[in-house]
């Protein structure tokens, strides 16, 4: 980790001297709408808020877009739009259409070519009030944060060696929607805020060496004394974020490309946005004081999609999380191993390294050449496994899920069942978790082995979190959210099996019924359990909506 750290300041220098900031000239009277921009290596996903029930104070959906094989000759959009009145739509659905042909060779290619799909124009897009760009990794910046504000790109960037796969695309879609929409509040929106706002230092610090957790630097703001901006309490960001704004929106000059500094090593935890709207809901569903006055809740909280992670939640705020400085710690994810012995990685690099070197000797003796060039090292390399050839891809064996689609596995499991007990009916025996090889031997493996693993990590957080300090086993409920969280019965009901005693206890009718579900629902047993179990659909571009448009209402008030 310290060698990919290194590795990556020089192009974290560079995407900062990259970075532009347009002028910003303000409309005296702002259109209530927010474009919510979710950009990532090879894909974009778009979706556009207008003003609702001005008394409800609302944002609502009217369009949607998403850009897939962005950066290749097949990239396609697929997008929805809300019929008007007139046009007899009302209530619809938010299903995106059929995919069609998209000239996306980059990101901001990629949005000039949605723009239409949403119904924007150049001259309707010039009136957005406020877009909201997904940044996953903000370092120790615990507030959303104007994008045009050096230190917010300044974060960004320093962050980059711990979200490599998430935050250059992020910073590249702010940068390509600044472009286009240089009259509008650009907002970053942090997956690690929720977190690094609220969590104390007994849950976010490793126990390393002072000189690792530092790394030479304190970037980010949230180093070894307290959670980021936010300390007790009482946030600073507000006005930090005033004086910065005010000045980064009225210049039209770029930050100044200070060299990044070096993120703490601290857990930081992610999906806040996922988090906030599953807090939000289940505090009205269960009719407690809602975000963001003081909240009621406690909870345990499961994102369960392709990534994955597990909150406590203590009065509305996270107290721990399961992901930690990357995106790569606690759950089994589609294709992230989660915890590991954090000696295995560098047993395995060092024993790459041992191959290359015999390798290489061997060459130089029988005179050949050097082989073929490598463009990543040896580190990068057992990186790139834990976060792409991991996971349930991995323990579910090959030809199953490349993906790590939780659907795929738990299909292959049943076929794995059901051959099981043909088995047993021919009179022979088998094992759960073992698969056979074309050689006759048996390996350990197979979707059945992936799905225990994944619901055997959840219940180990799970458990961990009811007796956090701050919840000492009293909760208001367990949510659910994400797209397994809120599709999968089966992974709902093998989490919380046998755990009647806790006052904790699935309804199966509910639990079947919950699927597909538009809003928050309870599955415990009659709607009124000890516990509730509550699953939420998630939503973070609502969530991502909102705070964009509270921080352009504010940009806008100091400009008075």
């Amino acid at each position: 980790m310290l060698a990919l750290l290194a590795a990556t300041r020089a192009s974290s220098a560079k995407f900062l001297s990259s970075t532009s900031s347009s002028s910003t000239s303000s409309t005296s009277t702002l259109r209530r709408s927010v474009l919510v921009l979710n950009a990532g290596s090879s894909s974009l996903k778009l979706k556009l808020f207008e003003e609702g029930d001005k008394e409800a104070d609302e944002l609502v959906p009217v369009a949607s877009a998403l850009v897939e094989r962005l950066g290749t000759e097949g990239a396609t959009l697929r997008s929805w739009r809300r019929r008007t009145k007139e046009e007899g739509g009302e209530e619809e659905e938010q299903k995106l259409g059929a995919a069609s042909p998209v000239a996306a060779r980059d990101v901001r290619a990629a949005l000039a070519s949605a723009l239409p799909h949403l119904g924007l124009s150049s001259a309707s897009a010039s009136e957005l009030t406020a877009v909201g760009n997904r940044i996953v990794h903000g370092g120790g910046l615990s507030r959303s944060r104007e994008w045009r504000d050096a230190e917010t790109q300044r974060a960004v960037a320093s962050a980059t060696a711990l979200a490599p796969l998430h935050n250059p695309a992020n910073a590249a879609g702010a940068r390509a929607a600044l472009e286009l929409f240089p009259r509008a509040t650009h907002v970053a929106v942090f997956d690690t805020a929720f977190h690094v706002e609220s969590m104390e230092a007994d849950a976010f610090t490793y126990a390393l060496p002072a000189s690792m957790r530092a790394l030479g630097g304190g970037g980010g703001g949230g180093g070894e004394g307290g959670g980021g901006e936010r300390k007790g309490g009482a946030s600073s960001s507000s006005s930090s974020s005033s004086s910065s704004s005010s000045t980064s929106t009225s210049s039209s000059a770029s930050p100044p490309a200070a060299p990044p500094a070096a993120v703490p090593l601290r857990k930081y935890g992610f999906h806040g946005s996922s988090f906030k709207h599953a807090v939000a809901s289940t505090s009205r569903l269960l009719g407690l004081p809602l975000p963001p006055n003081e909240s009621a809740l406690d909870a345990v909280a499961l994102h369960l999609g392709a990534g994955a992670s597990a909150a406590a939640i203590c009065r509305g705020r996270s107290v721990d999380t399961s992901l930690g400085a990357t995106p790569l710690q606690g759950l089994v994810m589609a294709t992230r191993c989660g915890d590991v012995d954090p000696a295995v990685p560098l047993l395995v690099a060092a024993e790459r390294e041992r191959r290359e070197r015999r390798s290489r000797r061997k060459r130089e003796k029988e005179g050949e050449d050097e082989g073929e060039e490598v463009d990543e090292s040896v580190v990068e390399g057992v990186l790139r496994s834990l976060n792409r050839e991991a996971g349930l891809a991995a323990l579910a064996g090959p030809g199953i899920s490349p993906s790590g689609d939780m659907r795929d596995v738990i299909a292959a499991a049943e076929r794995e069942e059901r051959e099981e007990e043909e088995e047993k009916a021919k009179g022979k025996g088998g094992s759960s978790f073992f698969t056979s090889n074309s050689d006759g031997s048996e390996s350990v493996g197979g979707a059945r082995l992936a799905l225990s693993v994944y619901v055997h990590r959840i219940r180990h957080y799970l458990g961990a979190y009811l007796l956090n300090r701050h919840l000492n086993g009293e909760v208001h409920a367990i949510i659910f959210t994400g797209g397994v969280g809120e599709n999968s019965p089966l992974i709902r009901e093998r989490v919380l099996e046998g755990l009647e005693r806790f006052g904790i206890e699935v309804d199966a009718v509910r639990n079947e019924a919950a699927v597909g579900s538009s809003k928050a629902v309870r599955i415990d047993k009659g709607g009124g359990g000890k516990v509730a179990v509550v699953v939420v659909p998630a939503d973070e571009e609502a969530v991502i909506a909102r705070e964009a448009w509270e921080v352009a209402m504010r940009v806008a008030k100091e400009k008075k």
